[in-house]
């Protein structure tokens, strides 16, 4: 036995914080827009990704491209159709309504609060634009095939939050490196 190469809790940690700061240019995850803005429009199929030279996250929609600084970021959220229809979601299921009820209801449909083995999933991120105002932009998940429809969540958008995560403890809420 080597217990003398044993790495406290303390040090995992630090590790895996570090791997993730290193691909942090590497994560990114694909979704078609549900929530309009700048020159991004309703059902845009995007590419979300980080980008760590830039310090953003960065929509790229074909030519349209909209940036999102690191500091201006407050939250990521990835909910099952079930889960909001069901109300267990930061994504409210008035919120959705609403969003349904316009023009996204053409290309997304009615919600499913018993969709469990082929629930489509959606992604939230919310942010602060230029004003200060709150923003949320809610686009549903898709994956190399199409819209992602499984029970767990899409790979990609769990690593894509966990590091949005470590990025937003680093900035903090005033959006300073901490």
């Amino acid at each position: 036995m080597f217990l003398f190469n044993r790495k406290s809790p303390e040090e995992k940690e630090a590790a895996r914080l570090e791997k993730l700061r290193r691909t942090e240019g590497d994560r990114a995850f694909g979704g078609a827009i549900m929530t309009p803005v700048g020159v991004l429009s309703l059902a845009d199929i995007c590419m979300v990704r980080l980008v760590p030279e830039e310090q953003a996250l960065q929509i790229n929609c074909g030519r349209k491209v909209v940036s999102i600084p690191y500091a201006a970021l407050r939250g990521m959220s990835t909910s099952s159709e079930a889960q909001i229809a069901r109300d267990e979601s930061p994504i409210t299921a008035l919120e959705m309504t609403e969003l349904l009820s316009g023009d996204a209801g053409q290309f997304v449909g009615d919600m499913d609060k018993n969709a469990e083995a082929r629930a489509r999933w959606f992604i939230a991120i919310d942010y602060e634009d230029e004003a200060g105002a709150q923003q949320r932009l809610i686009f549903i998940a898709y994956s190399m095939r199409g819209p992602y429809i499984a029970r767990g969540k899409l790979y990609a958008a769990v690593q894509f939050e966990e590091t949005l995560n470590d990025i937003m403890r680093r900035f903090g809420t005033a959006g300073q490196p901490s």
